[in-house]
């Protein structure tokens, strides 16, 4: 999802969560985009995001000199077996 956020140069800000259902990408896009709403820095967003959602998130944000600019929020997979095989006799 792509939240729009104009601070420290930033124009936007993509949140990802990977192998998470829909209806949990849009909680958490909605608790980076409430917390985007009252932290017009990086800094205080990625103290906010960490604050909020402890070591469940992944954070980058590119140098002054990227032509990028956008933070990008990485949420991690949830918990479990990744790609179990599945054999079925």
């Amino acid at each position: 999802m792509r939240i729009a956020w104009q601070a420290d140069g930033y124009v936007a800000i993509h949140v990802y969560a990977r192998f998470w259902p829909a209806s949990q990408l849009s909680r958490f896009a909605s608790g980076v985009a409430d917390a985007a709403l009252t932290n017009r820095s990086l800094a205080d967003l990625i103290r906010a995001l960490r604050r909020e959602f402890a070591g469940a998130l992944e954070i980058e944000a590119p140098d002054a000199d990227a032509p990028d600019r956008r933070v990008a929020v990485r949420f991690h997979p949830p918990p479990g077996t990744p790609n179990p095989d599945q054999v079925d006799f």
